[in-house]
This record gives C-alpha cells, sequence and structure tokens, in this order.
C-alpha cells in the first residue's frame, strides 16, 4: 500500500453492506468489476476476484493465503498473486482501505 493513501485519489468508493468480520467478501466496484476484499492484520487486501482462466469467482483460502479458482483448481500464491500455471497471468490487486464503512479504491499510481 502507499505510505499516504491520505493523499491518494479515490478512484472507486462502495457503501459496505456488512462489516468484513474477519471473513473475506466480494464486492462489485462497477458492473464490470468484482473484487474479492480479504481482512488482514495491518489492514486490508483488495484483489481482483475473477478467474482470468474462465471467469469463475475465485476465493481465499484462509489456512495457505492463496487464491483459488473453485472450476479448474487454478491457484494463484497469496502475496504476488501470479498463478501456479505459467500460462495464465496473475491475478491484479488494488490499494484501498475501509474507512467508516465505505471500501475506498485508489487510482494506481497515486
Amino acid at each position: 500500500m502507499a505510505s499516504d493513501l491520505s493523499r491518494a485519489k479515490v478512484k472507486y468508493r462502495v457503501k459496505l453492506e456488512a462489516p468484513l468480520n474477519g471473513r473475506p467478501i466480494h464486492v462489485w466496484l462497477t458492473d464490470k468489476i468484482e473484487v474479492m476484499v480479504v481482512p488482514l492484520e495491518q489492514g486490508v487486501k483488495i484483489v481482483s476476484s475473477i478467474c482470468p482462466h474462465m471467469g469463475a469467482q475465485l476465493s481465499w483460502n484462509e489456512k495457505t493465503g492463496e487464491v483459488s479458482c473453485p472450476w479448474h483448481g487454478l491457484v494463484f500464491e497469496g502475496k504476488s498473486l501470479k498463478s501456479c500455471h505459467p500460462r495464465y497471468r496473475k491475478i491484479s490487486e488494488f490499494e484501498g482501505a475501509i474507512i467508516e464503512g465505505e471500501l475506498l479504491v485508489y487510482e494506481a499510481n497515486a
């Protein structure tokens, strides 16, 4: 995350329907962009929730810290978000935060 998010420009702002309560949630930023918001001790990790292979909704494995596809078992390493299969690109990560019940996603290179 950026060292000073207070100066980052907000690209998406979504009111959350419920708090995270320690579990990942899926949030639509637009009608075409869905992300998975994963609570971590130091904040949240926000990643694309759509598998680049066939478009399935990805899930977070709390035990391994990996992201996986339920359709074909494609796995993405939790820190780098790179696929276990060299044919598929890594999934996107977004900078952001949850402030007063809203998910704020910042412009890239803000």
